[in-house]
């Protein structure tokens, strides 16, 4: 199910970007940060068998080594493209009183980022109340800069730079809004972006 196969490489980035720290990942810490990923994937995967979602093992081990490869090469990606020193925060929400957790979903972390009051627009009359969740929110150390991440596990084909789709995807600069009003940090020193999660594609950003 590609569907549960998205939720198990999202656990695995949730996890990776809380434990790997603040400081951006470069050569210097290649090592550490692959023992990291290689110790959360194990254990992962491990749980993903054990609830019975794997499917045929002969399929399911075709799949896993894509996977792996897949989250392996997004972490050379992330070092050869280094971001700036942040606070890295996942499965950030405004206006939701739960949160995706494992295949289901549980009360939001009172010690998380996440606000339960919903995001106001009152450019229109009566405003609109917005909810969301961000996969991952990274605010830097120095300076008011926030970066606000969406990973996207399918194809990405139809998304382009920019593109609002004639209003219907308006996913982005919803997330900016949403950054600054969690953070509190002016949007012109945001960024939004999904990241298409394929070797194939280059782990390509979407902004």
């Amino acid at each position: 199910d590609k569907r549960e196969l998205g939720t198990l490489v999202h656990s695995v980035l949730e996890r990776f970007v809380v434990e790997m720290g603040p400081e951006a990942p470069d050569e210097d810490n290649r090592q550490r940060l692959q023992q990291i990923l290689n110790d959360i994937v194990e254990d992962e995967f491990a749980q993903f068998e054990e609830r019975g979602l794997a499917g045929a093992p002969v399929l399911w081990k075709v799949t896993q080594q894509e996977l792996i490869g897949d989250l392996f090469a997004w972490l050379d990606h992330e070092i050869d493209n280094p971001r700036p020193d942040a606070e890295h925060h996942v499965e950030v929400s405004f206006g939701m009183e739960v949160r995706r957790h494992g295949t289901g979903w549980a009360p939001i972390d009172p010690d998380s980022l996440s606000v339960l009051q919903p995001l106001e627009l009152t450019v229109v009359n009566p405003p609109v109340r917005i909810s969301g969740m961000i996969d991952r929110l990274d605010a830097d150390i120095r300076g008011t800069g926030y970066s606000l991440m969406d990973y996207k596990t399918g194809s990405g084909k139809k998304m382009k730079d920019g593109s609002l789709a004639k209003g219907q995807a308006l996913q982005l600069p919803l997330y900016l809004l949403g950054g600054q009003f969690i953070l509190g940090r002016p949007t012109e020193g945001g960024r939004a972006e999904y990241i298409n999660f394929s070797r194939r594609n280059g782990f390509k950003s979407i902004v």
